[in-house]
């Protein structure tokens, strides 16, 4: 059985986030959390923490393997920067909504999840 758990408004660009989950889909909770402790992005901290609170909220066994992380762009912070002769202009800073679903290994499709060799491993 499938759990689900959403974090909104993460502080992060849909499409840096996007980078780190990748890389931490079809791994159980416990190796996920290793992995981000060690990545060096902005955004690595932000979605260790997510993950976390949703495993404590739903009670789940770090055991169990993050089956999909779905990043969806959330709402925009309207800012103004000043700019020459006393102007300004608008910029927006991006935050993110993930979408985490937790399983036995076995995603939606009914095909069993396979990790990604690294480079190294493969060499």
């Amino acid at each position: 059985m499938n759990q689900m758990a959403v974090a909104r408004n993460l502080i992060g660009a849909p499409r840096k986030l996007r980078l780190l989950t990748r890389a931490i889909v079809g791994h159980s909770v416990d190796e996920a959390q290793q992995l981000l402790q060690l990545m060096p992005q902005h955004a690595a901290p932000t979605i260790r923490k997510a993950l976390m609170t949703a495993v404590h909220n739903l009670k789940i066994d770090q055991q169990q393997q993050v089956i999909a992380i779905e990043v969806n762009e959330g709402m925009k912070l309207k800012r103004l920067q000043v700019v020459m002769r006393g102007g300004s202009r608008p910029f927006f800073k991006a935050r993110s909504h993930l979408r985490f679903t937790f399983g036995a290994g076995v995603s939606q499709s009914g095909a069993k999840i396979r990790r990604r060799r690294s480079a190294a491993a493969v060499a």
